[in-house]
């Protein structure tokens, strides 16, 4: 039986924003109202002689008090929001959320990977956010998620969709050239398609490379045109010497060896990460993809030392 609480995370957390903007509203109101009074009220014509006034035990009560309760409330509805957001239910669905440039990795407890976050309708997910490379932040509007992904640390949030559908995630903090384009998904989908999902299936189609270098961020990196951004272009990338030490031609062989171990090829100061959620056939994919650019004269990537990733 599903806890009231796990409806209520986005209710209470535009609440908060409610109760906030209201109260602001009001004090607007208020001192705009007492300005316009006091400019009539004591304007020099009504009051040629300056009025003297005495201490008001009462008023300045009521002048501490009164912030104090409005502060302490807005404290208090920030806090039960807050809290409802990163204290996951028990029993939730966990999923590890990896950020790096310019690309979502999520992990399920069975081991799979996905570009995109699949969740089934109704059930709660707990999120454990993290980086491998820079600060990130992971920016889901529709269930007012906002966390940091930051290396070397976890952190914690929950959602449940209430509704089939696709919502958008988003990079919120700038990461680099490729911050624009770290847009990902969360597809909430039935407990059936969910299953399917999980299971691998269906796989009726083989895997695009195109599709998957967009996914896997590979583009935030590298272009398919010959111009440089982070790392070498694709076009006509395969044949050409390497930024390897061994300066070894950017061959099937060597593609293969850089989504394993970019570190050891390009040296421990590449930005490249590792791409271990790639299985064989969408490893196979993407190198089939990267050697259809073709290998022109001329367009040699030049990219900077360890810059880019495939």
């Amino acid at each position: 039986m599903v806890a009231p609480r796990l409806v209520n995370v986005v209710q209470a957390v535009d609440n908060t924003f409610l109760l906030i903007f209201g109260l602001s509203a009001l004090l607007l109101l208020g001192i705009t109202v007492a300005m316009i009074w006091f400019v009539i009220r004591y304007s020099r014509k009504n009051n040629p002689t300056p009025a003297t006034f005495s201490g008001n035990f009462w008023a300045e009560l009521i002048w501490i008090l009164a912030p104090t309760l409005l502060v302490m409330g807005m404290f208090y509805s920030g806090w039960h929001s807050y809290r409802a957001l990163r204290d996951a239910p028990p029993g939730a669905m966990q999923v590890k959320v990896l950020a790096h440039m310019w690309a979502w990795d999520f992990e399920y407890a069975n081991g799979r990977h996905s570009p995109e976050l699949v969740v089934p309708v109704g059930v709660p997910v707990g999120l454990s956010v993290t980086s491998s490379d820079v600060l990130h932040g992971f920016f889901a509007p529709a269930f007012r998620i906002k966390i940091d992904a930051v290396p070397g640390m976890t952190n914690h949030a929950w959602f449940r969709a209430d509704k089939a559908g696709e919502y958008v995630i988003f990079c919120s903090v700038y990461c680099g050239v490729g911050h624009a384009k770290m847009l990902s998904a969360i597809k909430a989908v039935s407990q059936e398609e969910f299953d399917r999902f999980m299971a691998g299936k269906p796989a009726a189609s083989k895997p695009d490379g195109r599709a998957i270098a967009e996914a896997q961020g590979c583009l935030g990196c590298h272009s398919l045109d010959g111009s440089v951004i982070v790392g070498p272009s694709f076009k006509g990338l395969f044949g050409t010497k390497s930024l390897a030490k061994d300066g070894a031609p950017v061959d099937r062989a060597f593609v293969a060896a850089l989504l394993h171990d970019p570190a050891a090829r390009l040296g421990k100061a590449t930005m490249m990460p590792a791409y271990p959620a790639l299985t064989a056939a969408d490893r196979e994919a993407l190198v089939n993809f990267l050697e259809s650019l073709g290998v022109k004269p001329g367009s040699a990537g030049q990219g900077t030392a360890g810059g880019g990733r495939p």
